[in-house]
Order: C-alpha cells, then structure tokens, then sequence
C-alpha cells in the first residue's frame, strides 16, 4: 500500500510540471487569440535571438578571431537585416567586445523590420506577428509535450543510480521548458523576417496540422469518444454535430458551439488519467 501511494503521489508531481507549463503557454496563448499587441514581444525576441547568436560565437571569450567573426555574419546576415547593412572594418574585428556587436546587430535588425512594417502596413504586421507567433508556438509546443511523454517514459529508471525520479524529471523539464521558449523567440524572429505578403491578398489564420482521410479516421474517434466522455456530451449528438461542421474547417468556438451550445469546451483535455491528448490537438488545433 506504501508503494502505491508513492507511485499516485509521483505521477502527482509529474501531472503538476507539466501542467505549470501548460498554464503558461496557453495564458499567452490566449492573449495573442484576443488581439493583442505583440510588437514589443517580438522586438525582446528579436534581440534575446541575436545576443545568443552573438554569444555562441565568442564562446565566453573577450574578442574573437576572424573566422569566427564569419560564422557569427553567416548567422546573422540575411536573416535579421540584408548584407552589407553592417560594416565591420578589418580592424575591428578583433577589437570590438560581445555588446558592442549585439547592439549594431540589433539596431540594423530593428531598422530593417521598421521598414518591412512600412512596407505592408502597421496593422497588417500586427496581424502577421500574431499570425506566425501562434503558428510557432503550437507546432514547438506539441514537440514539447512528445518530448514530456518520453522522458516521463524512462525517468523511473534514475531510481537505480540512486536519483530521485521526480526531482530529476522537474529539472530536465524546466530545462526542456528553456530551451522551447528559446527555440520559439528564434523561429518567430526567423519566420518574421523571411515571410512574404501577397499585395492584396489577406492573412489567413490556418491549421498547423492538415487533417487527411488516412489520419483523422482513428484520431477523431478516439477525439469524440474523449470530448463526450470528459464533458458528458452524447456520443450520437457530438458526431452528428460535428458532421454539420464542414470538414472540421470552423475554429475551436465554432466546434465547441456545434457540440453544445453556451459551454466552454475548447479548454485543453486534461486529466490525471487520459493526461494532455496529442492527436486529439493535432485534429482540433486551428488559426
């Protein structure tokens, strides 16, 4: 009876990390659904992005070499402001300190976005940044909870080297935890200034996951069978409001309402047992 307790009390602690983190993304998540400005948000990605760049090629050091020097303008050059935009003297190279690099990157960086934003109007960036922000967002964060699922998987096994499993599982996975936020700031920067607006054209808010008739057939099931037992919705009901929803095209609302109207049930299905469906998400997610 001890040990079982031991075992509910882990898979406790284990529910709870990744829950924190479920709560972090989806409150932000939620912000940018609602309209908000994230402009300031990309400019504190933009800058963290190039400091890492700029970081990883001193490694620690004072000054560097020349051909480190050329890795770093591979890295940065053509991907957050246009050749040439910075002109670094022969001389200087080896002169200038990590700082002084970060902050003529990110000024070249910034006044390059200043006038892609001119270009295609402010209101349309806004739109745009929230647009590949979401985009990123849930394609590293389903990346994420695979990642959460395989370490859960083998974690237990630290016991034989004399590691909690739990402590070891809470730091491994606010380590995943930096290092997706890290990888999300880099790839929404990256995506931001290599996108390309069609004149005249509208940003379309689209799925991340395109469902195919080879893959929605199981994971829909198991989707419906999941929503209408966690939400004590009728089996019969839910499939034939859902047939009325057009090939699954609506938003989560619009899903949400057909199945039953006036209830929140685009919260994400979560529970001690069932833990956080994938499939399920990679059915229902859209933009």
């Amino acid at each position: 009876e001890s040990r079982n307790f031991q075992s509910r009390k882990a898979v406790l602690e284990y529910d709870d990390v990744m829950n924190k983190q479920r709560e972090i993304i989806y409150s932000q998540r939620k912000q940018v659904l609602d309209g908000m400005d994230v402009k300031d948000t990309i400019m504190n990605m933009l800058s963290t992005a190039i400091a890492n760049q700029v970081s990883s090629a001193f490694l620690g050091d004072n000054r560097i070499d020349d051909a480190r020097f050329r890795d770093m303008m591979k890295s940065v050059e053509g991907v957050y402001f246009p050749k040439y935009a910075v002109k670094i003297e022969p001389e200087e190279v080896s002169k200038l300190s990590a700082e002084e690099y970060t902050e003529r990157f990110t000024d070249a960086a910034m006044a390059y976005y200043a006038q892609r934003e001119e270009e295609i109007t402010p209101t349309l960036m806004r739109e745009v940044e929230r647009v590949v922000l979401l985009r990123v967002v849930d394609e590293y964060w389903m990346e994420h909870i695979d990642a959460m699922h395989e370490l859960r998987q083998g974690i237990r096994l630290r016991a034989y080297a004399n590691t909690d499993p739990v402590v070891a599982y809470k730091k491994e996975s606010l380590d995943m935890f930096d290092e997706m936020i890290s990888a999300i700031q880099e790839e929404t920067v990256r995506r931001l200034y290599s996108v390309r607006v069609r004149s005249g054209e509208e940003v379309k808010r689209e799925r991340v996951a395109k469902v195919t008739g080879e893959s929605a057939g199981g994971n829909l099931s198991l989707a419906l069978w999941l929503w209408c037992r966690m939400y004590g919705i009728a089996r019969p009901g839910a499939v034939a409001a859902l047939s009325a929803a057009a090939d699954l095209s609506g938003t989560e609302e619009r899903i949400g309402a057909a199945l039953a109207p006036g209830r929140d049930l685009t919260a994400p299905l979560i529970s001690p047992r069932y833990g956080d469906y994938r499939g399920m998400k990679r059915v229902f997610v859209q933009y």
